[in-house]
């Protein structure tokens, strides 16, 4: 039993190595056997959006205790750019610390191997850092459990961000949150896809915004206010896979 279970484990190694070896650097080729393959990542995006987010924004009694003055429309909008802050600063912390894991890994295995190794793309090719790949889509679950368990994410959401309302109260309630748990996940899941997926970033407000990729969330118009959800791509320049949602306006009320 015990030589067949490793029989078993070897195969597994083997298939997903190999998987990764056909897959990586190619979105068009979609392992269909993998429960984080980009396009389920997407599904999962927008079921966050609909579901836990939704959820978070029940907390308006709690986060009304810190602001005075406000009614509930205000402090609706003070929670949705403290999500949004949330969901950025978590997708951004895990995309530093895939990044770290694979060069550093790769480092050492170059040096101690003396070899001469100069440049980033080199080190991400070695076989050491491939297997590594590979090996942690196996265990994104278990990675993402462990980040949110130590809460070694997100550390400065509030320190350098230049919001009016910004409160270290309501970010450390919503750190508390399912939805807080699922977004490392998902973002974890995001960063170790070869091409990394890509969360768009901020627009700019009081600009236009293209409606094939934002859709506009309780006010209409053709111009942002502020993001609420930004749009998911496959990579960076590749296609939407899940449309952004903005709070808008029409030029003319400016």
């Amino acid at each position: 039993m015990v030589l067949r279970k490793e029989k078993d484990d070897l195969q597994t190694r083997l298939s997903s190595v190999a998987g990764e070896k056909l897959t990586k650097g190619n979105p068009a080729i979609t392992d269909l056997g993998d429960p984080n393959r980009p396009m389920k990542i997407g599904e999962k995006y927008g079921e966050l959006y609909d579901n836990e987010w939704t959820d978070a924004m029940e907390n308006i009694k709690t986060v009304k205790n810190y602001y005075h003055g406000l009614n509930d429309s205000e402090i609706e909008e003070i929670i949705i750019h403290h999500l949004h802050r949330l969901l950025k600063c978590c997708y951004k912390d895990c995309l530093a610390r895939a990044d770290h894991q694979i060069l550093s890994l790769g480092e050492a295995f170059a040096e101690t191997m003396y070899m001469s190794i100069t440049t980033d793309e080199e080190i991400v090719n070695l076989p050491v850092c491939k297997e590594a790949s590979a090996f942690r889509k196996e265990r994104s679950k278990e990675f993402a459990i462990c980040l949110y368990q130590n809460q070694s994410l997100c550390k400065n959401t509030i320190d350098d961000w230049n919001y009016k309302y910004k409160n270290g109260n309501v970010m450390q309630l919503l750190m508390t949150s399912t939805f807080y748990e699922k977004c490392i996940h998902l973002c974890w899941s995001m960063v170790i896809q070869d091409p990394v997926m890509y969360l768009d970033e901020d627009l700019t407000p009081k600009t236009p915004f293209d409606k094939n990729t934002y859709k506009e969330f309780v006010r209409s118009g053709d111009r942002v206010a502020y993001v609420v959800w930004p749009a998911l791509y496959l990579y960076k320049e590749g296609p939407l896979l899940y449309k952004g949602v903005v709070q808008a306006y029409w030029k003319k009320s400016e």
